[in-house]
């Protein structure tokens, strides 16, 4: 009888099983890499040779290739991962689309990027889509600015009160054709639970507070799991559980920082002593510094009773212009931190990761308990009337705090 070596036999098997394994993996790989493929041929009208350069971003590392035209045609071959935005650059011009895992074709005019025509794209179909609903808005919106503009430069022609009352109601129309417009996108994302221009556009809606968080969720969980799992839908996630942590009666994150002063500073100090508000603007913001007069006002009222204003800029300009901006606008006295500068410069990283700050101005009101209290974003008297009120209501209670305290400790004294 033949004998068998069980070592060998073994060693066999676990190579058989070993090969199998790799011939599987490179089979996957090979699958992955082919549907992450994309191919695009394009058209150059006016123009025989040259190059162009296509740059978009797969992943994290940006991608900038250089494409050659030969006979006003040009084609390029590369790998992605999900629908992605790119652009197209020439000397002088730049046109803007979706690839996607493809083969596409895409045409362009010399001089007129902006006019291209992609085929074999869904992605960049949608983007057409909303961008046309877009428009229309965006056109009514302008027309009404240059009537509002043109007002005001026959304010010497027209009695101030019927200049006022036009610009109002000017301003009616606007605010009622900014809301269709918002309305639009908000029923283009309703519609479209698997486009993955989606995310973004929820995104921009949530960071300029015309969408309810709860809203912002409800349409996420709507959506195709690999929309969620794009690029855009991990943010906008990110963006949810950030925003859960800032509404009103949440405690918001620590942060412990330098001021201007290069002092360290924390929220947690402020805890239990004093009533906070945060700040967020930048010095080129109009907006922003059209707030400081009432600030000012406030600070100088409540500040003997333990209020504070933490000021902190983000993506301003440079270190410089911040500066001059806060001596400028003479609140030295408050408390000025920054974030970031729009050179890419991160001073702070706590904000942009924790705190969701733009748009600006941003401003958040914690009471002693650390608590939020009030959120308001943009500029207008109406928020600056709610944040009278909030403080007016917040101070009066500490006086009546205060005052059965003080009687309290004479009753014991006496």
């Amino acid at each position: 009888m033949r004998k068998i070596n069980i070592k060998t036999r073994n060693f066999k098997i676990i190579a058989i099983i070993f090969y199998n394994l790799f011939f599987f993996i490179s089979c996957m790989q090979e699958k992955t890499a082919h549907s992450n493929k994309f191919i695009l041929h394009g058209k150059i009208l006016n123009q025989k040779d040259g190059f162009l350069i296509l740059k978009y971003t797969p992943d994290s590392i940006i991608v900038k290739d250089t494409v050659f035209i030969k006979n006003g045609e040009f084609t390029y071959k590369g790998f992605i991962s999900e629908p992605t935005l790119a652009n197209i650059i020439n000397e002088n011009d730049k046109g803007t689309f979706y690839l996607e895992q493809k083969n596409m074709a895409i045409t362009l005019v010399k001089d007129k990027f902006n006019e291209l025509k992609l085929k074999g794209s869904k992605t960049q179909t949608e983007s057409e889509k909303l961008d046309k609903i877009k428009n229309n808005s965006r056109l009514k919106i302008k027309i009404l600015y240059k009537k509002k503009d043109s007002l005001k430069k026959l304010n010497t022609k027209i009695e101030k009160k019927e200049l006022k009352k036009k610009l109002k109601e000017i301003n009616k129309k606007i605010t009622q054709e900014s809301s269709i417009l918002e309305s639009n996108i908000i029923q283009f994302t309703l519609s479209n639970p698997k486009s993955f221009i989606v995310p973004f556009h929820l995104m921009l809606l949530q960071e300029r507070n015309s969408i309810s968080l709860d809203s912002v969720k409800s349409i996420f969980k709507t959506l195709d799991i690999s929309v969620q799992n794009s690029k855009d839908g991990k943010k906008l996630r990110s963006n949810i559980l950030k925003e859960e942590r800032l509404q009103i009666g949440a405690i918001p994150p620590n942060f412990s920082v330098l001021d201007i002063n290069k002092k360290p500073i924390s929220l947690k100090q402020f805890r239990g002593k004093n009533i906070v508000l945060l700040d967020f603007w930048a010095s080129w913001c109009t907006s922003c510094r059209k707030s400081f007069p009432h600030l000012k006002k406030l600070y100088k009222k409540y500040h003997p009773d333990g209020f504070e204003i933490l000021a902190i800029s983000v993506f301003d300009s440079n270190i410089e212009s911040w500066k001059k901006a806060i001596n400028q606008e003479e609140i030295n006295d408050w408390y000025n931190i920054v974030s970031n500068f729009m050179n890419g410069e991160i001073i702070n990283k706590v904000f942009l990761d924790k705190y969701n700050p733009t748009p600006i101005p941003k401003k958040m009101l914690i009471d002693k308990t650390g608590r939020i209290v009030g959120l308001w974003v943009g500029y207008s008297e109406e928020i600056e009337n709610d944040i009278d009120k909030k403080l007016r209501k917040i101070f009066a209670t500490q006086e009546t705090v205060n005052f059965k305290k003080e009687n309290d400790i004479d009753k014991k004294l006496n």
